[in-house]
């Protein structure tokens, strides 16, 4: 019987270079009771003699390190002849050091385009800044906002003109790894569509800098089991 090859799924440098200019904060096993520890190590006698009662005490209350899941915004990145080695959080005063398989970047999955987040301090719907960011229009134009079919869509007030009813779609496809964005309009006369037109906006620079300043995840990291949904570490 022919043996087949698995091929395990692993976080790509590409994957998160274009957080990196934001910072990103990444998910990562360590320890997770440090303030214990340091305080513990704080109280250690001023005596050179190991044999010394009170020094004998401190060594037996020493607490364990508690291993567990632990966030840290990545510090520094090197790059070595046959890996790289991602720093994070401290370890003993230093940057601890981890490998690309050991972090889990925290991401908002693509769905919550339509949901308000935070982000500097600002409290947004991010469909909504990005249409503002499309048209330089102010928002007022706008009717609702909802996921349908894969697609994020913000919806425009409808424009009457004599019989014909003109509607008018900002629309993100939320394929993985193809993103697009499209303006997508209606003509409409007895509720009825007589046109329907699509314009591709493409997959436009402005806007994926902004996917990637806001943390959203734009190459399907959380269903591959590559990172972690924000929402739910928030939550």
């Amino acid at each position: 019987m022919k043996k087949e090859r698995l091929i395990m799924d692993s976080l790509q440098l590409k994957e998160i270079v274009g957080y990196l200019p934001y910072g990103l904060d990444v998910e990562y096993q360590g320890i997770t009771n440090l303030k214990e520890l340091s305080e513990h190590n704080s109280k250690e006698p001023k005596t050179f003699d190991i044999f010394d009662d009170d020094h004998e005490k401190w060594v037996i209350s020493e607490p364990k390190a508690i291993i567990g899941r632990r966030v840290s915004k990545i510090k520094q990145i090197k790059f070595y002849k046959n890996y790289i080695s991602v720093h994070v959080g401290t370890h003993h005063g230093y940057l601890k050091t981890v490998y690309l398989s050991d972090i889990k970047p925290i991401l908002y999955p693509l769905s919550m385009l339509t949901q308000e987040i935070e982000h500097k301090g600002k409290r947004f719907v991010p469909i909504v800044e990005l249409f503002k960011l499309k048209t330089q229009a102010t928002g007022n134009e706008i009717f609702d906002y909802y996921i349908e079919n894969d697609t994020a869509i913000l919806r425009l007030k409808g424009q009457q003109l004599d019989e014909f009813t003109f509607k008018t779609y900002f629309e993100v496809d939320l394929e993985p790894n193809q993103v697009m964005f499209s303006i997508a309009s209606e003509t409409w006369v007895d509720d009825k569509m007589i046109e329907e037109r699509l314009n591709q906006c493409g997959n436009e620079m402005k806007m994926f800098q902004q996917l990637y300043e806001w943390h959203f995840d734009i190459h399907n990291l959380i269903p591959r089991g590559l990172a972690v949904a924000k929402e739910v570490v928030n939550g």
